[in-house]
């Protein structure tokens, strides 16, 4: 056979075979797409009649250059099963979540989508953008949250060096964040919704330390049955379900709270017993609870916050209580917070008086 002829059939077959591939993943991304997007719709009318705010479709292929093909040196976070990529999208930063490979479970993406979507009009959420329906398991597409993660700045022991660290009224600041968004899951929809995965790596804060809650894939909407019927579990002492699940949110809460004002993770070391590892919860219900304060909050703090101090580590302690009927309930958590950081207002209006009231010139008889 002549040359040219064999180059002219070899091409054609590379040409007819990159054809067929092209179509079988067209036709893999268009089967993702029709599969993906009748669950979600099923989600959608199942929590909210199919009525939720709006978010974005985007195509593989727009993901794959936002994040100049998923380059790991653009990678911000990382989960067991995710990977949080910093991307860009009409010049805009976003943050993209990525699911790995051998992730499996769909139900909880869609899930996420859904109570996310509903959720994004809330100031203190990682605000939903969009999504992709293309990949397997969907792509999730959020604003950009200064790619700084809570679970990165909590410990006190590990700040890096490009990250201040928290003040004490920062850290009021976010503990009240996140109360006022669980308070508002809890109790802005006619189906209650319990969040279940409230933690540090699942908190972002922007440069003004606002606090924006994600991750709601095993969140939980509570169905009508759920929120009058009795659980059976004896520890719960006859709570309905609802009341039940909402109090272990508060209990997660109180575990943040307790966090922010120790500066140290849920599993610590007892000083007392050789560093063994211990609960910091079961700590502070043990020792006293000034020896695990974090010592910048110490160092900084000032005479008139020596008592927010007092207030914050009551409510910490309230939240916390084995007794699940015993806890309080979002909202009181949300309004205590709120009193709280009221009196730090107060304090600051009764200071500019009274310099105020010092500077001013004394009338001589």
């Amino acid at each position: 056979m002549h040359p040219s002829v064999h180059n002219h059939i070899s091409r054609c077959v590379r040409m007819t075979l990159l054809s067929r591939i092209r179509t079988m993943l067209k036709s893999k991304e268009e089967k993702a797409f029709i599969r993906n997007g009748s669950i979600l719709l099923q989600e959608l009318i199942a929590l909210c009649n199919g009525k939720c705010n709006p978010i974005c479709g985007f195509s593989a292929k727009e993901l794959e250059r936002a994040t100049n093909n998923y380059d790991l040196r653009r990678v911000l976070h990382v989960n067991r099963f995710y990977k949080f990529y910093k991307g860009f999208l009409r010049d805009q930063p976003v943050l993209i979540k990525k699911f790995k490979g051998k992730f499996e479970r769909r139900e909880v993406v869609f899930n996420e989508i859904v109570i996310a979507s509903v959720m994004s009009v809330h100031k203190n959420v990682l605000k939903l953008l969009g999504c992709c329906l293309e990949t397997k398991v969907p792509t999730l597409v959020f604003e950009f949250a200064e790619s700084r993660n809570l679970g990165d700045l909590v410990s006190s022991q590990n700040y890096n060096c490009h990250f201040q660290p928290l003040s004490w009224r920062c850290r009021l600041k976010i503990a009240m964040d996140i109360a006022n968004v669980v308070a508002y899951l809890h109790t802005a929809f006619p189906k209650p919704i319990i969040h279940c995965d409230i933690r540090c790596l699942n908190i972002f804060l922007s440069e003004d330390c606002t606090a924006k809650l994600s991750d709601f894939s095993v969140s939980r909407s509570l169905s009508a049955d759920e929120v009058d019927a009795k659980d059976e579990v004896p520890e719960i002492m006859g709570l309905p379900t609802a009341e039940y699940m909402a109090k272990q949110d508060v209990y997660s809460v109180g575990i943040l709270m307790l966090m922010l004002l120790t500066g140290q993770k849920e599993i610590c070391k007892d000083p007392l017993e050789n560093n063994k590892r211990i609960y910091i919860a079961d700590y502070v219900k043990n020792y006293d609870f000034d020896e695990i304060l974090d010592p910048m909050i110490l160092r900084e703090m000032l005479l008139e916050e020596v008592q927010q101090v007092e207030a914050f580590k009551a409510l910490v302690m309230n939240c916390i209580c084995e007794s699940a009927g015993d806890r309080p309930t979002m909202t009181d958590v949300a309004k205590e917070l709120r009193r709280i950081n009221q009196r730090s207002f107060m304090q600051d209006i009764v200071h500019i008086t009274n310099c105020r009231d010092s500077s001013s010139p004394t009338s001589i008889d």
